[in-house]
């Protein structure tokens, strides 16, 4: 849910007017909660906010889990495996909220000791843009929210094996059951961007279906 260390964006992805006007409504009478009033989807515009995604009924459901999304679905519509982010139609005032509160993730980690303490071989985490810079071919790396919110939490651990399970409640704040390939796709990501080999990973180490920093 929501809290007052972190303001969440509301983009909504529809054609529907009615429902357009309908969410910008209700954003503005929650509190915590900005809408983006855009047609298309986007990064947060600063550290201090997340960003949300709702799909109207007329989007299909292909998102890739870089940003927190809920899909308003009617009520015919196929199931998917995972429906922890699905609301369907007709819903209730207080359906509508309790999705959108449970669509948050976790607020953004930012205490300022271990975001100063978090290196990476040569690479070092600039907490206001994001971006890991280092000296090896004077390359500058920029994070995702999501793989920031992941490097945070294994870093936090200090090089102590974490469970799946851990780290996706940590990270996206999913229940225990949910079946995902969520955090193998972001470990696979980070390790492409910071590893020298990611085929042969040295930093972001595999265990027993967990994960550690080393």
């Amino acid at each position: 849910m929501a809290t007052k260390e972190t303001v969440y964006q509301i983009n909504v992805i529809t054609q529907n007017r009615a429902l357009r006007h309908f969410l910008l409504e209700l954003c503005q009478n929650m509190d915590d909660f900005v809408f983006a009033d855009n047609h298309h989807s986007a990064e947060p515009t600063d550290m201090a906010s997340s960003m949300i995604t709702i799909y109207g009924p007329d989007h299909q459901k292909t998102h890739t889990d870089n940003i927190p999304a809920l899909y308003i679905c009617h009520c015919s519509a196929k199931r998917s495996e995972n429906q922890e982010n699905e609301i369907r139609i007709p819903f209730s005032l207080d359906e509508i909220i309790h999705a959108i509160h449970s669509s948050c993730p976790p607020p953004i980690p930012t205490n300022p000791v271990l975001l100063k303490a978090i290196q990476v071989e040569s690479f070092k985490l600039n907490p206001e843009t994001l971006e890991f810079s280092g000296t090896k071919n004077g390359v500058t790396i920029r994070l995702t929210e999501m793989e920031y919110r992941l490097l945070y939490s294994l870093a936090a651990a200090k090089s102590q094996f974490l469970s799946k399970e851990d780290l996706l409640k940590q990270v996206w704040g999913y229940d225990q059951d949910i079946e995902t390939r969520t955090l193998e796709t972001h470990i696979y990501r980070l390790r492409q961007k910071i590893e020298s080999q990611p085929a042969n990973p040295v930093i972001f180490i595999n265990e027993n279906g967990g994960y550690r920093l080393c």
